[in-house]
């Protein structure tokens, strides 16, 4: 037979440029990557052995025995593997490879290891071929079990195409799509070859897959920050999870850089980048095996294998910054601020490290950039209790049991009523009990959890004054988050109030004094907005923050409430300046709520500087809403 090579010799040079490109380009060194990477080898060898096979088995009248005896047992040895390879490769790109490795996989490639055992017995046996020299001149001849190759294919197509249907949710899209369509094209080609087998079109079909993937799903920048050149976030959570899985041990050094913004606003950005590509090209260059990412920003992350290594990694980095980097023409210094951890057993996933890290830089401004600390296993339980109180909120909101409003009444003493409450959120969970605002309210901002906190309080609060008219509870203050107007999006607040029936005069808004003074322009717009359509606003905790009344008087608020702390602070030589506030707010048109009262001798102080709304313990703590209705329905006890 005369076969037609072409066709595969065009395949191979291809194939030939993409294992160039990628051995030659810095790799992320994952098994997905390492299994990758045996593919192309296996692939262009496949090739180059179909290639020369068809030629000794033209030939083989003139070629001893031996050489169509080696050639076509290692071909025949390639297309055996590549499949079951392909079966590997898709096990580690759904995440199950160190699930399957021990079991599901070592079941899964018994069947090839049965036909290569077939094929090493081959020579002695002549059962997938052999060189028939009984005419005198050798002639390749198919054996009785030849077919075994298609069955080897018949039975692993199949089984890699179920996977990819049934792994698609742990699939990334582009992922799925590309190694179905290659399993095919595949199963196609392979029928062809079966029909056509003068053709050799395995080959050129196996280099596309290749190129395919290589473009699509391993090209190596994918892990790459592009900027600095380490590797990246997500090349970052791949390893940390794979190292953590394989229970490797894990010594972290974090380097925020400082000064590479100054010198960007100074001199562009271009030369800014270019500062940047060498510090990244310094941390490549650290010794002893050690991986550097990019996890965000100016902040590079080191993992070191062992402790002598990691310990030489935190002295190089601090030599190496004391020293100017080129910056143009000229030299500049950068500033290093490094967070290290040497408890290599702790984690047990990537997030926790990620977590960890961001808790053990957030008293940067405290001990001050450019400082080396070691990570003190006290922020572990604090980074592990934030960790658990997330996942707690997003268990309650999932569930939608564990969230509880409280109310606090608004006692008027000019008018002798009642007039409004302040709703209060309360966390109950199954495992952590009861969680305090202070600790959730914050996580839940870091964490992105907060819109969702919100809607469901405003929610609660719609249904509450729609079951309870205004001659009872004339108007509820709920707390509104920054991230909730940092977003502009006041719509959605009418839009979730109006489907209660609720009238907007019933519904206050408070904005704590720092968020006032952190985004007055945003906030500003956004209240204009709510205002319109009938809300009020209140600023809440006044006397804890940077606000003056200035910046009080520029936002549209319609009531002030001073904090506890200055009730207490009116005690003291304070008094003047604590009166002094009411009066201003009181001659300027806004209402003024004194937080905090608990006593009578307290409830008579505010009496006498001029304040008439109070809210506190001397009257009410929060209570649930059931409570709160028996207490509207009784006669507030004054001192």
């Amino acid at each position: 037979m005369t076969y037609i090579t072409q066709y595969e010799v065009c395949a191979l040079l291809f194939l030939v440029i993409v294992l160039i490109r990628f051995f030659t380009v810095r790799r992320f060194p994952s098994f997905q990557n390492k299994l990758f990477g045996v593919l192309l080898i296996c692939s262009a060898g496949d090739i180059l052995l179909d290639v020369a096979g068809s030629y000794t088995i033209m030939y083989a009248a003139e070629l001893p025995p031996y050489v169509n005896y080696l050639i076509n047992t290692a071909f025949y040895a390639l297309q055996f593997v590549l499949l079951p390879l392909f079966l590997a490769y898709l096990v580690a790109l759904a995440g199950l490879y160190y699930t399957w490795r021990r079991n599901i996989l070592p079941l899964l490639m018994a069947p090839v290891a049965a036909c290569l055992l077939v094929l090493v017995s081959n020579p002695f046996t002549k059962w997938i071929f052999y060189i028939d020299l009984s005419s005198g001149v050798g002639v390749y001849t198919r054996g009785p079990l030849f077919n075994l190759l298609y069955f080897n294919a018949l039975f692993y197509l199949p089984l890699i195409f179920g996977m990819i249907v049934a792994f698609r949710r742990k699939l990334q899209h582009s992922q799925f799509v590309t190694m179905l369509w290659l399993c095919v094209a595949l199963a196609a080609t392979l029928c062809a070859q079966y029909v056509w087998p003068q053709y050799l079109l395995t080959g050129v079909t196996l280099a596309g897959t290749m190129l395919t993937m290589f473009f699509t799903l391993q090209n190596p920048e994918i892990m790459l920050d592009l900027n600095s050149g380490v590797f990246n976030y997500t090349a970052m959570m791949t390893f940390l999870n794979d190292q953590l899985i394989e229970k490797k041990p894990l010594w972290l050094v974090a380097v925020d850089v400082g000064g590479i913004r100054q010198i960007n606003n100074s001199f562009g950005v271009e030369i800014g980048n270019k500062l940047f590509s060498q510090v990244g090209a310094f941390f490549n260059e650290l010794e002893g095996g050690v991986r550097s990412f990019r996890m965000y920003g100016s902040r590079f992350l080191i993992v070191a294998n062992s402790e002598s290594v990691y310990n030489r990694v935190i002295f190089c980095v601090e030599r190496r910054f004391e020293r100017p980097w080129l910056a143009g023409q000229g030299y500049t210094t950068l500033s290093c601020t490094i967070r290290h951890f040497g408890q290599p057993d702790f984690f047990k996933s990537a997030e926790e490290v990620v977590s960890l890290l961001d808790n053990a830089y957030s008293d940067t401004d405290r001990d001050g950039w450019g400082t080396k600390k070691q990570v003190d296993t006290s922020l572990l339980y604090i980074t592990q209790r934030r960790n658990d109180v997330e996942n707690a909120i997003r268990d309650v909101l999932a569930s939608g049991e564990g969230l509880i409003l409280h109310y606090q009444p608004l006692y008027n003493m000019k008018e002798g009523r009642y007039e409004g409450v302040e709703a209060l959120l309360r966390m109950r969970h199954p495992t952590l009990g009861e969680v305090s605002p202070g600790e959730f309210i914050p996580i839940a901002e870091r964490s992105g959890l907060i819109l969702r906190i919100d809607e469901y309080v405003i929610r609660e609060v719609g249904a509450f004054l729609r079951r309870n008219g205004p001659e009872l509870v004339p108007k509820v203050e709920l707390n509104l988050s920054a991230t909730e107007f940092s977003t502009g999006e006041y719509k959605r607040l009418y839009s979730i109030i109006s489907e209660s029936c609720v009238s907007p005069e019933r519904v206050c808004f408070e904005v704590t004094e720092t968020a006032a003074t952190s985004h007055p322009a945003m906030l500003k717009e956004f209240m204009r907005s709510l205002i319109a359509a009938g809300f009020s606003f209140a600023l809440d905790d006044f006397g804890t923050g940077f606000a003056n009344i200035s910046q009080v008087v520029s936002l549209p608020f319609s009531i002030v409430k001073l904090d506890r702390s200055m009730l207490i602070a009116a005690q003291s030589i304070n008094a003047a300046l604590f009166e002094g506030l009411i009066e201003i707010f009181s001659k300027i048109g806004l209402a003024v709520i004194i937080e905090g009262v608990e006593t009578g001798e307290q409830v008579h102080r505010v009496q006498r500087l001029g304040a008439h709304v109070i809210q506190g313990y001397f009257f009410a703590k929060p209570m649930p809403e059931h409570i709160l209705l028996e207490f509207l329905k009784k006669p507030p006890e004054m001192p």
